[in-house]
Parts: structure tokens; C-alpha cells; sequence
């Protein structure tokens, strides 16, 4: 069952992501949305495993990029 629940809440990062990719940089919040759903999917990706150090830095550029984009808000 626990499986089943982690493939059912990844298929919801990949909606939207369709949908950062359909409004691109036209809207304010898309560059939050885009990585906040990429670390999303990251993480729901390696639930049952371990992350590793370049994952981790990869998640850690995407929170400075969701840090930037709110600063520009």
C-alpha cells in the first residue's frame, strides 16, 4: 500500500509541471512553481532510497532559484 500511494502522489508533480511549462516565464510565479514541483518530484522519485550529494545540491540550487524568483516578486 505504501507504494501505491507514493506512484499515485508522484504522477500530481508531473501535472504540474505540464503546467509551469504552459505558462513558462510569462507569469510571476513560475520559476517557484517549476522548482518547487522539481524538488517535489525529486524527492517522491527517491522515497524509497537515499539521496545523494548531488541530489542534494541539485534541490538546494533549486530552493536559492525559488529564493531569487520571491525576492523579484
Amino acid at each position: 500500500m505504501h507504494t501505491t500511494i507514493v506512484k499515485k502522489a508522484s504522477s500530481a508533480p508531473s501535472e504540474v509541471l505540464e503546467l509551469s511549462y504552459a505558462t513558462s516565464e510569462h507569469h510571476p510565479y513560475w520559476s517557484i512553481l517549476y522548482h518547487a514541483t522539481e524538488i517535489s518530484k525529486t524527492i517522491l522519485d527517491e522515497w524509497d532510497s537515499n539521496l545523494s550529494k548531488d541530489t542534494i545540491s541539485e534541490m538546494l540550487w533549486r530552493a536559492d532559484k525559488i529564493k531569487v524568483a520571491r525576492k523579484n516578486i
